[in-house]
């Protein structure tokens, strides 16, 4: 590690740092981790990947999909994914269930159609998982709306009634040890812009004091939170993410044939709840895709050989990925059965917010120099 990046690993303890140095030797490791680059000059709009969506079940069929370590960088070397497998101790995913289990025994999820989920059946939906827990929960801190020349706050949804906000805030406190646990690996392959999410949560918390509900340590490097519940994402990007900062993803409950499709690269990544993944949601058009228990799965390994100037890390990277094609895969079939619960955790940040606490802390420097 470079001097910089040395510095920014100053706020964890001794064990942390020792596991975050372990961390990055493995990811430097060219057997055990795969790195792709990806021009992402000119990112795909909104449009585009909308008229892409009817090609979904085709785009993970011959999307490639490694057995090791993966990182993506950009043109200019910044870290745009990592997928860390088998990385989720059973404590951690044991303590995710049972918060979650805790939430929905006293919540009831509200679904509502949207730019990323349109046309969903929800009597379809409630037959599969019953009612109340399907849909998409947010503890945030974003700009409103309504109210966005106030600057950031806790969002609307949170507050609505006195009982939801505290089942809220119970959560975000039970997610600490899975956001510590992606932390620390955000800490392991970008460590200058992983503090610079840090102090950002850090001051944010100093301007907005609400914002500290959704805190769950001094190296918590996300401000936000989404839960979403037994439902299918199509393919998108979350335009109003950091762009330039990784978004972390785990997930609970049972993924059979299971895969985060990066509609960028080409590229899909297992999900499982030990498996962990962190992504630039902002660059990356992504989507998931599960096929039907019992079919057939296919993995080819890339041969490649890299070396990343910007990170510091010396990785192995191939030019072109290229992956078997498989069989069809859905989110699940339509049979009146009870289904298995799929519930994937967001953590993330609004670039909106990142730029308000900056601008903000430049303002306050100014004062102090007159």
């Amino acid at each position: 590690m470079n001097p910089s990046q040395l510095a920014a690993l100053d706020v964890l303890t001794p064990a942390q740092r020792e596991r975050v140095v372990s961390l990055r030797r493995e990811l430097q490791d060219k057997e055990k981790t795969d790195v792709f680059r990806l021009d992402m000059t000119d990112l795909e709009p909104d449009r585009f990947i909308k008229r892409c969506r009817p090609q979904q079940k085709e785009m993970a069929d011959e999307a490639f999909e490694s057995s090791k370590n993966v990182v993506i960088l950009d043109e200019k070397g910044r870290v745009i994914l990592v997928y860390k497998p088998n990385y989720l101790p059973e404590s951690v995913l044991r303590s995710t269930r049972t918060a979650i289990e805790k939430l929905l025994d006293q919540e009831k999820l509200k679904f509502s159609s949207d730019n990323r989920r349109p046309n969903l059946d929800k009597q379809c939906l409630a037959r599969k998982y019953g009612e109340g827990r399907f849909g998409v929960m947010y503890c945030a801190c974003w700009m409103e709306q309504v109210d966005n020349d106030k600057g950031p706050l806790v969002c609307l949804e949170m507050s609505e009634h006195a009982t939801h906000f505290s089942n809220c805030c119970i959560f975000v406190r039970d997610m600490e040890r899975t956001k510590e646990k992606l932390s620390l690996l955000y800490a392991a392959v970008d460590p200058v812009r992983w503090r610079q999410c840090v102090d950002i949560f850090d001051v944010l918390c100093g301007f907005r004091p609400a914002a500290q509900i959704l805190r769950t340590s001094k190296i918590d490097p996300w401000t936000s939170l989404a839960l979403v519940a037994n439902v299918p994402t199509d393919v998108h990007r979350d335009f109003n993410d950091a762009r330039h900062m990784l978004s972390g993803i785990a997930s609970s409950g049972t993924f059979p044939h299971s895969w985060l499709i990066i509609h960028s690269g080409g590229f899909k990544m297992r999900i499982k709840p030990e498996h962990a993944i962190l992504l630039n949601t902002h660059v990356l058009a992504h989507f998931v895709s599960s096929e039907e228990l019992g079919e057939a799965e296919e993995t080819t390994e890339p041969e490649s050989d890299q070396e990343d100037k910007a990170t510091g890390l010396v990785l192995d990277c191939t030019n072109e990925a290229e992956g078997a094609k498989s069989n069809r895969r859905e989110w699940i079939s339509d049979g009146d059965h009870r289904a298995h619960d799929q519930y994937i955790l967001s953590f993330f940040n609004h670039q909106s917010v990142q730029d308000w606490v900056r601008a903000k802390v430049e303002s306050s420097e100014r004062q102090q120099t007159r």
